[in-house]
């Protein structure tokens, strides 16, 4: 065997062998995270999520903040839903990540970095909630409302 042959095998072991290492490092986590703008509790999570986030570069962390806006409001409702939460524990903050949950700032802070590391080899899929959320607008709600009275003999 000639120098080039060896140096295309030396290549193509290197290739195979790296190959798991790099699914590793592209290997991602997503984190779900609820919150509310002006609550306290969620204040107290911020700077902790934020850090994780830091420190473990694979975390994708997806915020959303449900006072102003209603359609997080009605997803955070969806995963609460989709989770099986207790109704005594729906509260913000709330994190969602693979198949668990936590939610409250002590939760939050006691336990969620201890649910993320041994994901970090592993990885997790990002949920989805099937369907889209819906809402009733004022413009749906008049379409419906016309097509009703449409029907009515008058």
């Amino acid at each position: 065997m000639g120098i080039r042959s060896i140096t295309v095998l030396a290549l193509v072991l290197l290739s195979f062998l790296s190959a798991p290492l790099s699914a590793q490092r592209d290997t991602k986590i997503c984190l779900y995270y609820f919150y509310g703008m002006g609550c306290s509790a969620c204040a107290r999570v911020e700077p902790y999520i934020g850090q994780l986030e830091q420190k473990c570069a694979q975390l994708e962390v997806h915020r959303f903040e449900i006072y102003g806006n209603r359609t997080n409001l009605l997803h955070l409702n969806r995963y609460f839903d989709k989770y099986e939460v207790p109704q005594d524990q729906r509260i913000i903050p709330a994190v969602f990540i693979s198949n668990s949950y936590l939610t409250g700032d002590k939760q939050i802070s006691e336990h969620l970095e201890e649910r993320v590391v041994p994901l970090l080899e592993t990885g997790c899929p990002c949920s989805s909630l099937e369907g889209e959320v819906k809402e009733l607008t004022a413009l749906s709600l008049l379409v419906v409302t016309l097509e009703n009275t449409q029907s009515w003999d008058f």
